[in-house]
């Protein structure tokens, strides 16, 4: 698998700079050997942070209002036909009856969001793929990491930029209460075209 470097024109089919497709050997070989290419690997560490952001309640209305504590940007062109993204998000939040929403926002939606409540740490993981489009997603886990009867999809465009959102909020005012997103990890896995 390989990732131009420049615009080219390879078997009659035009890939922009940035482009990720996959030839056999003799032509990706070429293609690197004059710089046109690189070796694209099969998975790709977009971001990764363990730098915790905490949000403290307020006791007032605002708690109510979801806060992005970290936001990252998936670069246009990154994901393929049929490639995912992956995401593991580690929360910890403080224990109490209080319902607590860790809510993922990709391209600007909402496509995620576990209430949690009576336990202090959660750690999730999301899935993002292409539907065999550029434009068009499924979510799978949003809920939580089993099965749902939700089929969860997006649309937003991958040969743009694509903002991924770690946000939350209470459900009603509470007094000295912590939301702190420990950090995350957002992969890569390109897929078969």
């Amino acid at each position: 698998m390989i990732r131009f470097l420049n615009d080219e024109t390879v078997g009659g089919y035009r890939y922009g700079k940035g482009a990720i497709a996959r030839f056999d050997a003799a032509t990706e070989a070429q293609l690197m050997a004059a710089v046109d290419a690189e070796n694209y690997p099969r998975s790709l560490l977009i971001s990764q942070a363990y730098s915790p952001a905490t949000r403290t309640s307020e006791n007032s209305s605002a708690d109510t209002r979801y806060v992005t504590l970290a936001s990252v940007t998936v670069p246009a062109g990154t994901m393929n036909y049929n490639g995912k993204i992956v995401i593991e998000q580690d929360w910890k939040y403080t224990n109490s009856s209080s319902n607590k929403t860790l809510r993922v926002d990709w391209g600007g939606e909402w496509i995620t969001g576990p209430a949690v409540s009576t336990s202090a740490r959660a750690c999730f993981m999301l899935a993002i793929k292409n539907a065999n489009s550029l434009r068009a997603q499924t979510i799978l886990n949003s809920t939580y990491f089993s099965t749902s009867t939700l089929d969860t999809t997006a649309s937003a465009d991958t040969t743009q930029d694509v903002a991924i959102e770690f946000r939350c909020n209470w459900a009603a005012n509470v007094a000295s209460e912590q939301i702190t997103l420990l950090g995350y990890s957002i992969w890569y896995y390109p897929g078969n075209d």
